[in-house]
């Protein structure tokens, strides 16, 4: 019995380290997944703003280059700009448009880029709000959950009041819920009950809380 108990044993450390490191590297890789969409779009911002310097520079030569038509300075910097292309970035109401329609048909993985670079580019759009919930929609549906929490306590920051931080919060309870954490998922739905006036939004958080009791 002592020998059998001693081999259950070492069976369960061994199985209980595997998964241990297997969840560890789980870890790794969304971190270094998500290090790696930041580096993608902090080149796209370095990118557009070097195109658009070198559009400013272009317009000012001209002027520059008349009053001093011998600098050969003037004339070298003419020679880089002159054939600078044209800046093409999309506005937030067409990265909108097109997270918003990749949302519809479900392609999640897809809506986060729309939605992603909204959130990076165009931190005074209007559509920001609605990106960022749907941000971290389509990470809850992806079991991204991580991800989808950053996205609602961005949403949070932003923008307290709206009523899209308030259905965020009943996203965000119901993340807590799936990971066991009761009591974080309570005083989520509990704060929408406190902040919000919306109707809708207090019965759906009404009847989670109901759910857990």
């Amino acid at each position: 019995m002592l020998v059998m108990l001693v081999g259950v044993m070492q069976v369960y450390h061994t199985f209980r380290s595997h998964f241990s490191e297997e969840r560890f590297l789980k870890k790794e890789l969304a971190r270094m997944e998500n290090n790696y969409t930041q580096l993608q779009l902090q080149n796209q911002l370095v990118n557009y703003q070097y195109k658009e310097f070198q559009q400013n520079v272009a317009s000012l030569l001209p002027a520059a280059i008349q009053k001093d038509s011998f600098s050969y300075g003037l004339r070298n910097i003419a020679s880089v700009v002159d054939n600078a292309e044209p800046i093409k970035m999309e506005t937030a109401t067409e990265l909108f448009e097109q997270g918003r329609i990749h949302f519809e048909e479900k392609s999640f993985e897809e809506a986060t880029v729309y939605f992603k670079r909204i959130s990076v580019f165009y931190t005074e759009s209007i559509h920001l709000p609605e990106s960022l919930f749907m941000l971290a929609e389509a990470y809850y549906q992806l079991k991204d959950y991580e991800r989808s929490i950053d996205a609602i306590d961005y949403l949070m920051q932003q923008f307290p009041e709206h009523v899209l931080t308030g259905y965020s919060l009943i996203r965000l309870g119901k993340i807590y819920e799936i990971h066991d954490r009761t009591e974080d998922a309570i005083l989520a739905y509990g704060l929408i009950r406190e902040r919000f006036q919306q109707k809708d939004l207090i019965r759906q958080a009404s009847a989670m809380l109901e759910g857990l009791r």
